[in-house]
């Protein structure tokens, strides 16, 4: 049997301890609310760098282009921003004024250098894995918005216009928190689709793992192996 002196030793160890981590806890909940605050300013920050973009060219410097759900779960990730891009030169195209000549290189063509006098042909950057397949000459760049001006703009364009289609779509499918988690895979997104299923903006393929480890399934997907994707054929996509 332990003394008393020995017993009141223990406890005052155990004490120290539980300061200890209650110190920790203060530490690491300062910490997420730093980050939190910090998220905000970034997101203050773009909003004003996505509005002097559209201020300096009439809103005619980007062209924003998205791929449905559908579309990731036909085409895969990789696929899917091969049609975004080729829609997004198209969609550029034709702004441009009758009769212009097409300002970018088809691939394997040598039509001109880049940025020659005679004719400078813009190079298109794609962020991370090259396109190819793919209609337009282009250079891929691992990790590109750290790495180029052009591709930091648009990655800024594309997390503001995300952010806003987000929060905009928070009042059409209340109850998922698309405000709060801008569609990225948190633990509230998690239990909001277990408890009130998919919407057509989910990727189901995606979500087969969350579906075959949740007890209970997921509602809106019990026959999803057994579907037939409502998607069209690859071969239907220009790329």
């Amino acid at each position: 049997d332990k003394t008393l002196e020995e017993l009141q030793a223990e406890l005052a160890v155990a004490e120290a301890q539980l300061e200890e981590l209650n110190a920790s806890v203060a530490e690491v909940e300062e910490k997420v609310a730093q980050l939190e605050a910090d998220r905000g300013e970034l997101a203050a920050q773009r909003d004003d760098k996505q509005e002097a973009l559209d201020a300096i060219a009439g809103g005619d410097v980007t062209s924003r282009i998205e791929a449905a759900q559908r579309e990731i779960d036909a085409l895969n990730i990789l696929g899917a921003t091969r049609l975004a891009a080729q829609r997004a030169i198209e969609n550029l195209l034709e702004k441009l004024p009758p009769g212009t000549p097409c300002p970018f290189a088809t691939a394997g063509t040598d039509d001109a250098p880049l940025f020659c006098r005679e004719r400078a042909f813009p190079l298109m950057l794609a962020d991370g894995r090259p396109l190819s397949p793919f209609a337009w000459r282009h250079e891929a760049l691992v990790k590109g918005d750290a790495t180029s001006l052009a591709v930091a703009l648009a990655s800024i364009v594309a997390k503001v216009s995300r952010d806003r289609l987000m929060t905009s779509l928070d009042a059409e499918f209340p109850g998922y928190g698309f405000r709060a988690h801008k569609g990225y895979g948190t633990p509230e997104h998690v239990a909001a689709i277990l408890s009130r299923g998919v919407t057509p903006l989910h990727r189901r393929k995606f979500l087969r793992n969350l579906a075959a480890s949740a007890p209970d399934g997921v509602p809106g997907l019990e026959n999803l192996h057994a579907e037939e994707p409502d998607v069209p054929a690859q071969s239907e996509f220009p790329f």
